[in-house]
């Protein structure tokens, strides 16, 4: 069952929502800046686990197809839209992962709580409030960080049209928080620059272990 942990920030304990380790680990989330491959390793990973046979569901953020359009379409405050990914994020854990997990699921997400802290973060937004936006959300105990530079984000980005989130200057500041969280919180930091096999053949390895 959901138990409570403390994440500081700053002066203030924040509570964050969790899961057993074990659970946890079966929670796999794809992180990174635009372009660096998350969706397709999604994909590629879900085909895998069919394949193998292991249950599991695949998810992405954000989840609801209004909340998507608005965010990416429209210009809300980073606090606007902070609450709004954080909203869409826990009605997505509660109607799909958390059930998912409790049926001993592997779930695959397309980005989780950590794209809050990384892009809205870069947006002005102070950690402590991301934290406590995203108190009841459960965090994944699997992270990719599949890192690009923004020059090859750039060139794969090129190639469709850009969002409200896809300049340059963002995506540098996103990347370099992204390398920050991932030596905070241990995740498995992943060349994004090499072939999709390539990138799916380094996650399976990092996976022994976690996997059923």
């Amino acid at each position: 069952m959901p138990r409570a942990i403390s994440i500081s920030a700053g002066a203030v304990k924040l509570k964050v929502r969790s899961v057993n380790d074990a659970t946890a680990r079966r929670y796999i989330a794809f992180e990174g800046i635009d372009g660096a491959g998350k969706t397709l390793m999604t994909r590629m990973l879900s085909e895998e686990l069919r394949r193998r046979g292991v249950g599991f569901v695949a998810v992405k953020e954000p989840w609801g197809r209004e909340n998507t359009r608005f965010l990416y379409e429209s210009g809300p405050s980073p606090l606007a839209e902070a609450i709004i990914f954080a909203a869409d994020r826990l009605v997505l854990q509660f109607t799909v992962v958390r059930p998912a997990l409790e049926k001993g699921l592997v779930v695959v997400s397309d980005r989780s709580v950590y794209s809050s802290l990384a892009y809205q973060y870069a947006r002005g937004l102070s950690e402590e409030k991301i934290l406590e936006l995203n108190s009841e959300a459960l965090y994944p105990g699997t992270v990719f960080l599949l890192d690009i530079t923004v020059d090859e984000a750039m060139r794969r980005l090129n190639e469709r049209r850009l969002t409200r989130f896809e300049r340059r200057d963002f995506l540098e500041k996103v990347r370099r928080r992204y390398l920050e969280l991932a030596e905070r919180y241990g995740f498995h930091v992943i060349d994004a620059s090499k072939t999709p096999r390539e990138v799916l053949e380094e996650v399976l390895i990092r996976l022994d272990g976690v996997l059923p």
